[in-house]
């Protein structure tokens, strides 16, 4: 019995043969092998996600959507800017529901609610063109942001802060007059800020409602205030117009709808106020503009005979020629009613007031000559130029042009081109996919939901 167990121990106790240690190293190899390719499995998993991770937080939010020379609008700003216009269009449609509730008898009031409705909800489905207008906004903040500093044009603390009061018709030390409850047209977002900061890029106010601030004890603007006007008198000058609601009504109000807005697009307190001294940049920028528009043209004064036909006109023209009385024969064959009585006087006119063989003509003309018969869309022209040079535009031109200063300046900027010959504003067709769905609405008529996060 022990002899067996000692041959038996023996065995067992044995040195490896070589293959036993051939086939130990191979099982080492293999085991080593898989511990090394699950490593790296695990390695480039981890480097997958870690990549769309950080495609997700930095690389897409950070891809430009626009360019202005070396500052680039981002695709967060853009996500953000795409969002808050989309609720400020529900909101939008809210009030107009909510104000179409109160005509609902009228056919004719109704109609025009309805129409209203329709309108915001295509602004809402069109996304291609909410798209658009986003980014020209986004562009059209840097070009005012960048202009305002190189005019050296600032906005104090105090007016923003004063901005922000009176966006919620908050006037703690009352105000002489009624005055318009400054809007948040937020086209003023330099590419700098970081993704929470939001643009508002319609020209609608961004006005705290009751359907937005249930506990708010204010109505929004000056003509809506409840209660009689005041009754001014001869023997006392109108004072101050008290405020509305008091410090703790203010801070409610404020709570409240930045409340709703922070839900709804992330928009802060910081970024309400950010955006209201964008637009006192963009007012400014505006009126600075305004004052710089001339109020002369290079002008012409000049009266004409219009003739249906060519023979007819010559006529005319050789008849002047002969010594012929212009007003008799303007009253004799102009063809122009409005004014052939009174010789066919055109008055002052600037370029683009005529068509365009008119203007060309009465411009190279010497002052006194008559001109040979100018064809138009009107038929045929005798003209002769009275006077020309720099004249006083009128007030209508004038208002005309100084209303569209701002935008006449924005769009010269996108046809500038930089030194490296590239244009001052690049826009890029990568945006489509971030322009938030279209919220659910109701038919026409019927209140709008509160738009979904």
């Amino acid at each position: 019995m022990s002899k067996s167990r000692g041959r038996a121990q023996g065995a067992s106790g044995a040195p490896p043969t070589r293959k036993h240690l051939a086939r130990a190293a191979r099982e080492r190899r293999q085991r080593r092998y898989l511990l090394i390719g699950a490593a790296v499995v695990a390695i480039l998993v981890l480097g997958v996600i870690g990549f769309g991770v950080f495609d997700q937080v930095v690389l897409r939010p950070n891809q430009a959507v626009a360019r202005v020379g070396q500052t680039n609008v981002t695709r967060s700003q853009f996500i953000n800017a795409a969002r808050f216009q989309q609720f400020q269009l529900v909101q939008q449609y809210a009030q107009v529901a909510q104000t179409a509730q109160f005509f609902g008898s009228d056919p004719q009031a109704a109609s025009y609610f309805q129409q209203q409705e329709q309108q915001i909800q295509t602004q809402l489905s069109d996304s291609t063109t909410l798209g658009q207008t986003v980014v020209n906004g986004l562009v059209d903040a840097v070009l005012i942001r960048m202009e305002a500093a190189r005019r050296a044009i600032t906005v104090s603390p105090a007016e923003v802060q004063a901005a922000f009061q009176a966006f919620y018709a908050y006037y703690p030390a009352g105000t002489p007059t009624p005055t318009i409850t400054p809007t948040v047209t937020a086209t003023d977002i330099p590419p700098t800020i970081d993704a929470t900061v939001v643009a508002f890029l319609t020209a609608q106010p961004l006005t705290p409602t009751p359907t937005l601030t249930p506990t708010a004890t204010f109505t929004p603007t000056e003509t809506s205030t409840p209660g009689p006007s005041p009754t001014a008198t001869g023997t006392s000058a109108p004072g101050p117009t008290p405020t509305i609601y008091t410090t703790q009504g203010f801070a409610t109000s404020v709570s409240g709808y930045e409340g709703t807005v922070s839900q709804q697009t992330g928009l802060s307190d910081a970024d309400i106020r950010y955006l209201l001294e964008s637009q006192l940049y963009r007012q400014k920028l505006d009126t600075a503009l305004q004052a710089e528009v001339p109020t002369t043209a290079d002008e012409v004064h000049a009266r004409h005979i219009l003739l249906a036909d060519q023979a007819t006109a010559q006529m005319v023209v050789d008849k002047l020629k002969a010594g012929g009385d212009w007003v008799a024969l303007a009253a004799q064959y102009s063809t122009d009613t409005t004014n052939k009585n009174n010789g066919g006087d055109l008055g002052w006119f600037g370029k683009g007031d005529m068509a365009i063989e008119f203007e060309t003509a009465a411009y190279s003309m010497t002052v006194g000559t008559i001109s040979a018969p100018i064809h138009s869309q009107f038929g045929y022209h005798v003209i002769q130029v009275l006077a020309h040079g720099p004249h006083a535009v009128s007030a209508t031109t004038l208002a005309t042009q100084r209303s569209a200063a701002l935008q006449t300046w924005l769009d010269a900027q996108r046809t500038k081109t930089m030194p490296n010959g590239q244009l001052l504003v690049q826009t890029f067709d990568n945006w489509s996919a971030d322009v938030p769905t279209a919220p659910a609405l109701p038919a026409p008529g019927l209140p709008a939901p509160a738009p979904t996060p």
